[in-house]
């Protein structure tokens, strides 16, 4: 019993210790991202700072289509154009 449960300890630390060395190197293993993280991301792509067009268009679309997310995304968008 005491066995498993330092076992269990011990995976317990090497995962913190994993999430620390991603959050270090501005990865991230889960797949979710800070906003940080993603405007990092996005300017090494870019080789420039994303507009807010890029941001905008890049948080508030489907996946793989040219569809906002919502009717308030879309007036938004017609708001700043």
């Amino acid at each position: 019993m005491d066995e498993e449960r330092l076992l269990a300890k011990s995976l317990q630390h090497m995962g913190c210790r994993e999430m620390a060395r991603n959050l270090h190197n501005n990865e991230s293993e889960s797949g979710c991202q800070s906003r940080g993280q993603q405007a990092y991301k996005w300017e090494k792509e870019l080789k420039r700072p994303p507009t807010f067009q890029e941001v905008f268009d890049k948080t508030h679309k489907k996946k793989g289509m040219d569809q906002y997310i919502s009717d308030i995304a879309w007036e938004v968008v017609e708001s700043y154009s």
